[in-house]
């Protein structure tokens, strides 16, 4: 498994902060007759609240 993301973020104001950004994260999993073989990618946008 691996994960790569490029993000930028602000302060809108003292506790409440925006991410916006890309990321991709792959999956190569394989057990028994279960195979997972995966690369799922796309823009995100985070908000959120600090206190």
């Amino acid at each position: 498994m691996w994960e790569v993301e490029a993000m930028v973020g602000v302060n809108l104001t003292r506790n409440i902060f925006t991410e916006v950004g890309y990321r991709a994260l792959g999956v190569d999993y394989e057990n028994g007759g279960l195979l997972f073989d995966a690369v799922l990618h796309g823009p995100q946008i985070t908000t959120g609240i600090t206190f």
